[in-house]
């Protein structure tokens, strides 16, 4: 049996299982939060695959057997326990890159070019804070240091990771860029305007589990305006249009049938035109926080969407918040990086 521990931001997590293979898929993507041994009371989560798999989680056991890829699973279950179970950081969906001035977060939707502006920051000379986790503490306003391994979109005839289909592993020891390790003040939030997602239809993925999924599946296809395709393994496509009232029945029927659900989560929509001029306009901090609401990692407390975005509102007081429009990638760069000298 094999036994790790790791510190991540206040949640130390001693992970164990028989499954070489897992702990290792695990460390590759969290090796600089291991450490020796962390203290008490702590995150306890175990798992094992094979027939009768399971992850337990405090003792809490919930039966994998019947996936068809339990590893899988229980990786996606665990990285989102490491967000629910933090108590002093808000973390907003964003890259952050640090400067002289303090840290540049860029958040925004799947699809809107959030890495790819991050990684040329980085190779203008920034410093890497994180490519998808924004950790603000409650109490400072600090943003602190991420770093979980980057994965990069894999070029044409580049062969990709077997655990990330079309990404590559991009190690950060010795990497050409610096890791920041100090907690940086919130300086500058960039909130990447992904135009053209208004208008496109919403989409899930969604894997029911076998033999429960079914009524889930047949309420959905009843809902006008819903259209359900088959994917891959156990997963399904959910397609729905923004006509009022459509979310939140489709939210609805989730919920009823949270219990027949392994996993579901919105994927980009949209396809910004990024041939267009790109423009940055400031925000307020009401503004920005409605934008980066959408895109939380997690909900703190189980604060309800209202007092949530005040508790946004409030934390971005002090940053200098912006909309940049899609735009070539040189552009965008300019203007992120104009910022960040005016500020230095």
């Amino acid at each position: 049996m094999g036994v790790a521990h790791y510190q991540v931001l206040d949640v130390g997590l001693r992970l164990e299982s028989a499954d070489a293979a897992f702990l290792e898929a695990f460390r590759e993507d969290y090796a600089r939060f291991a450490v020796e041994a962390v203290p008490e009371p702590a995150l306890r989560v175990r798992f094992e695959d094979g027939p009768g798999a399971f992850l337990d989680v405090d003792g809490t056991r919930t039966d994998l057997s019947a996936h068809p890829t339990p590893a899988g699973q229980a990786a996606l279950d665990l990285a989102q326990l490491l967000m629910d179970r933090n108590t002093a950081f808000t973390v907003l969906h964003a890259g952050v890159v640090g400067a002289p001035g303090g840290a540049m977060a860029v958040s925004g939707p799947s699809g809107a070019g959030k890495t790819t502006l991050t990684l040329a920051l980085l190779d203008s000379g920034c410093a890497y804070l994180s490519d998808d986790f924004c950790p603000v503490h409650r109490a400072t306003g600090l943003v602190h240091p991420f770093p979980r391994s980057l994965w990069v979109r894999a070029k044409p005839g580049q062969a990709s990771s077997n655990r990330r289909r079309g990404k590559l592993l991009h190690p950060l020891d010795g990497s050409a860029f610096p890791v920041e390790t100090r907690p940086r003040p919130l300086r500058w939030l960039l909130c990447l305007e992904a135009q053209g997602l208004d208008a496109a239809p919403n989409r899930l993925r969604l894997a029911p589990k076998a033999g429960q999924g079914e009524a889930l599946l047949a309420e959905l296809r009843a809902l006008p305006g819903v259209r359900l395709a088959p994917t891959r393994g156990p997963e399904w496509q959910v397609t729905y249009g923004r006509q009022e009232g459509l979310t939140a029945a489709v939210t609805a029927v989730l919920e009823r049938h949270a219990g027949a659900v392994w996993h579901a989560y919105a994927q980009a929509a949209a396809e910004p035109d990024f041939a267009r001029e790109a423009v940055l306009e400031p925000l307020t901090a009401a503004e920005a926080a409605f934008f980066v609401l959408r895109e939380l990692k997690h909900r703190p407390g189980g604060a309800r969407p209202g007092a949530l975005l005040g508790h946004l509102i409030e934390l971005l007081a002090g940053t200098a918040c912006y909309r940049l429009t899609p735009g070539p990638l040189e552009r965008r760069l300019a203007l992120a990086r104009g910022l960040l000298e005016e500020g230095a």
